[in-house]
């Protein structure tokens, strides 16, 4: 599967142990990636709800 130069760029920034996760047979990296850039960070206060 293709993924654009953007998610390449990402992807290329990640640990490896992240890269490895996230490119295993039957996975859709873009899909993967999208997911990973979306979700809140660790300590973010804007992800927190009450």
């Amino acid at each position: 599967m293709a993924i654009t130069d953007k998610q390449a760029e990402i992807f290329l920034l990640l640990h490896d142990d992240m890269k490895r996760a996230i490119a295993r047979p039957g996975r859709n990296v873009g899909r993967m990636l999208a997911q990973l850039v979306m979700r809140p960070r660790r300590g973010d206060p804007s992800g927190d709800h009450p």
